[in-house]
């Protein structure tokens, strides 16, 4: 029955677990257990075996091995109790040791240790830590790391953006040094430079500073785009 395929293969005392019934190891992945119950299913299979009750025995077995290891929360739990098991044989604890505290157990301890067991055979576990609590604390976590970095960018941005301390033109009140005398200039478009003016006169016009250059650097101003110009 499948009750007694499960002792077989979840007793401390068995000497064949499910990884053996399958013939893999412990670290098989879950293409090779399938790919493994799948020949084994198929060798053992009644309708190939008729009449013969130790193939139908092992047909199974091999069901009830491939039930729980193609499980993730039913292997993880077979394979801590194979562990606990071989913890027990080593330090000579009986199966007796083990369960003996079960006879003092009251009726409601009892249903609630095997409705515990029920759930673990399912998957489901509601003993283990809130995990939507941690989301919430990672959730807060980044938001105020978010916060903080979009704080510091707006701080050290700030004087660019209401200050204007990007342009150009800035002029800094804490160096501006008004001991030296201010001059009048303009800034010539054909030369990219600030041109003093003479004192006493007046910038020129575009189109006679064009002229001008044309005269004086007849090469660079045919290289010069007109349709830039002021």
């Amino acid at each position: 029955s499948s009750e007694g395929g499960a002792k077989r293969g979840l007793g401390p005392d068995a000497k064949r677990n499910y990884y053996d019934i399958l013939g893999i190891q412990r670290t098989a992945k879950p293409r090779v257990v399938k790919s493994s119950y799948l020949k084994l299913a198929k060798k053992f299979h009644p309708d190939a075996n008729p009449g013969d009750a130790e193939a139908e025995r092992q047909f199974k077995e091999v069901q009830e091995a491939y039930d729980t290891l193609s499980n993730s929360w039913k292997k993880t739990l077979y394979d801590q109790n194979i562990q606990f098991g071989a913890a027990k044989e080593s330090q000579g604890v009986t199966k007796e040791d083990w369960t003996s505290h079960w006879e003092s157990e009251t009726e409601d301890q009892r249903d609630a240790r095997r409705e515990r067991y029920r759930r673990y055979a399912a998957g489901v576990r509601n003993d283990l830590p809130d995990y939507e609590y941690f989301d919430t604390i990672r959730g807060t976590f980044y938001f105020i790391c978010v916060t903080t970095a979009v704080g510091y960018y707006c701080i050290a941005k700030a004087p660019d953006w209401f200050d204007l301390q990007n342009e150009d033109t800035f002029n800094d009140p804490a160096f501006d040094d008004t001991a030296v005398p201010l001059v009048k200039a303009y800034h010539n478009p054909v030369t990219k430079k600030w041109e003093r003016l003479v004192e006493g006169e007046d910038p020129p016009e575009p189109q006679e500073l064009y002229d001008l250059m044309a005269e004086v650097f007849p090469k660079e101003w045919k290289w010069i785009d007109k349709e830039q110009l002021p």
